[in-house]
């Protein structure tokens, strides 16, 4: 479990990303005022629960954060993701994917459905691909602001080619824009906001 006080740390370095995100008066800027009204200023532990395979990547993704622009960020996220459950997308699993894309996708929860901080508006946590791996094209109903922590990879939105997005970069996918990741040779960690439709899940596109 998460020690007294983690959730502080962690709450505080999360409001600074955004409010120095929102400063910059990009196309996240919104979505980052909207978030920073929701968020409180100490985040109760994460829900407990099992590990899914991607979880042993973790340690490896932290470390090469150390000497990014979101480093503290990500030494405050540390204890947070360790203690939470792991999750992935069981509406999938049905989609003819490479089990390897199971053994090398999920997330953990911090805010929002089915966590310890529900009805504030916001579902929040952390996506983690490994390396060398494509995450196809797949949309869903809420706004969704992405936040790089480790791990160059390139991203892929509406009629847009890939792009290459490294950490500290931020990526927005509005409502129902199609969207698609394809890491390199590293793991991919990046922190997630949804607002909108929380309780909808994504669904990989007829061409993925």
């Amino acid at each position: 479990m998460a020690m007294v006080g983690e959730g502080v740390q962690f709450a505080r370095e999360v409001r600074l990303v955004l409010e120095a995100i929102q400063a910059t008066g990009g196309e996240a800027a919104g979505d980052c005022r909207d978030i920073l009204g929701a968020m409180p200023a100490d985040l109760p532990p994460p829900r407990p629960g099992p590990k899914l395979k991607v979880a042993g990547l973790l340690d490896g993704a932290l470390g090469r954060a150390n000497g990014t622009p979101l480093a503290a960020l990500a030494r405050a996220a540390a204890p947070i993701i360790r203690a939470a459950a792991w999750f992935d997308s069981p509406q999938y699993r049905d989609r003819g994917l490479d089990p390897r894309f199971f053994d090398n996708y999920g997330f953990v929860k911090f805010m929002g459905p089915g966590t310890n901080l529900p009805g504030r508006g916001v579902a929040a946590g952390f996506l983690m691909l490994g390396p060398d791996l494509l995450y196809p094209a797949h949309a869903h109903p809420a706004r969704e602001l992405y936040i790089v922590l480790s791990g160059t990879a390139d991203w892929q939105r509406g009629e847009e080619g890939f792009l290459e997005r490294r950490p500290g970069d931020t990526i927005v996918h509005p409502s129902w824009v199609r969207h698609a990741m394809r890491t390199r040779g590293e793991t991919l960690l990046a922190m997630y906001f949804w607002t909108g439709d929380l309780e909808t899940s994504a669904r990989l596109l007829p061409d993925a």
